[in-house]
């Protein structure tokens, strides 16, 4: 059964690769580059999975994704 998963990395590296093996295994993903995004993607989107980087430059400590909780 093929997941939607959300992968939220500031590194574009590390999306690229995450987007690259979840895509060839058939799953649906979003990619957001920062905790902001990923909060608007989360909401719009209803993904079953959330692949989140806590150490986003962004974010600091985390907060910009502290409303998934």
């Amino acid at each position: 059964m093929a997941a939607r998963i959300l992968i939220i990395d500031d590194n574009p590296e590390n999306l690229e690769l995450m987007t690259y093996l979840l895509d060839a295994f058939g799953h649906t993903t979003f990619k957001a580059m920062d905790g902001e995004e990923g909060l608007e993607l989360a909401r719009r989107e209803k993904p079953n999975l959330i692949l989140c980087d806590l150490c986003l430059a962004s974010a600091g400590t985390g907060e910009g994704v502290l409303p998934l909780r």
